[in-house]
């Protein structure tokens, strides 16, 4: 019997999106949000790729005040920028984001 490794191709068949390297990126429609699972008055977004996939954006404090000033629909670019360490050695770093929203691009979700 021959193993061999697969591998799970980008943007395909995940439902999270966990980046770890400066500089990755993912991109699409807004289609929904969902409620925090650390503190109900906060949201993470759900994107809908290009390929059709919906994608969970991480559970963050940047990225929900980023989306108070987006819409469902809006076609953002969301970039992770890497971390800073917090002041406080007992708490994990922060990590942190970057976005632009394309204006010309906007679909519409029933909410």
């Amino acid at each position: 019997m021959a193993f061999e490794t697969v591998e799970l191709p980008a943007d395909e068949n995940l439902d999270y999106w966990n980046p770890t390297v400066k500089g990755e990126s993912i991109e699409g429609n807004i289609c929904g949000t969902e409620t925090s699972q650390w503190d109900k008055n906060r949201k993470r977004m759900v994107l809908e790729t290009p390929n059709g996939n919906q994608i969970t954006l991480p559970d963050t404090r940047i990225l929900d005040r980023f989306r108070k000033g987006l819409k469902i629909g809006d076609y953002i670019k969301v970039t992770y920028d890497g971390e800073k360490q917090s002041d406080d050695p007992n708490y994990a770093p922060t990590k942190l984001f970057s976005i632009q929203k394309d204006t010309e691009r906007f679909e519409e979700y029933e909410e």
